[in-house]
């Protein structure tokens, strides 16, 4: 079953390198056909999946914007450690103070993050 937390977890891959634009597309395209969706849900998730869906064509590719707004729709994350709920500011310069709190919402060290 498809969950908000399962489209999250899809997005944040494809944002972090782990799978590329043509697995998550894949992944949407099935996952559109299977129709196994969260029933609570079911509205937010086809109109997420769906927009993955097209993200490969020209017309449609995916941006940092979009890939934000369908996190903030689906509201939290699938880590490996359990689900988790960050803040994502949006504007494009962040306080010092706020990013500490955000990478400390996301599991992450400056180390870490600084890696990316």
């Amino acid at each position: 079953m498809i969950t908000r937390q399962t489209a999250a977890g899809k997005i944040a891959a494809y944002l972090h390198g782990e799978i590329s634009l043509a697995q998550l597309v894949d992944w949407a395209e099935s996952a559109i056909q299977d129709g196994e969706f969260d029933e609570r849900d079911i509205d937010v998730l086809r109109s997420v999946v769906a927009r993955l869906g097209v993200a490969d064509v020209c017309a449609f590719g995916l941006e940092w914007n979009d890939c934000q707004q369908m996190l903030l729709t689906s509201s939290s994350q699938t880590t490996p450690a359990g689900t988790r709920t960050a803040t994502v500011p949006k504007h494009r310069e962040v306080a010092a103070g706020t990013l500490r709190s955000i990478l400390r919402q996301a599991g992450l060290s400056a180390e870490e993050f600084g890696s990316l």
